[in-house]
């Protein structure tokens, strides 16, 4: 089963330089993790399967709570973090540093973690 995150939309300081740093930029996250069989498709159950929610705030909380250069590290960070819950099998992130050059909507960074 997969569970997937689109158009998580935030707004943070990410930069090399100096000028970057002193004013938010929007990101927009999206991830795709691919889960154990879940028995919540029996149980309807959340405890039964992975939390987007918790996915969710755990994602804000890290970006919130430190200072990153590069979108690059930036998510590797939260594929580390989402690989933690044993039953994810596989996961999918890609990070959109918007609007950086006038005639580009984004630049991105796209990395996936599968289980052994």
């Amino acid at each position: 089963m997969k569970i997937k995150i689109k158009d998580f939309k935030l707004k943070t300081n990410l930069g090399i330089y100096g000028w970057e740093k002193n004013f938010e930029r929007e990101i927009i996250i999206n991830l795709e993790l691919e889960i154990k069989d879940s028995q919540a498709l029996q149980s309807d159950k959340i405890e039964d399967t992975v939390d987007y929610e918790l996915i969710y705030n755990q994602i804000k909380q890290l970006i919130f709570s430190k200072k990153f250069n590069l979108i690059e590290r930036m998510a590797q960070e939260i594929v580390d973090l989402i690989m933690l819950d044993s039953r994810i099998n596989k996961c999918k992130i890609e990070i959109d540093k918007m609007n950086i050059f006038e005639e580009v909507r984004s630049c991105a960074v796209s990395l996936e973690s599968k289980r052994n």
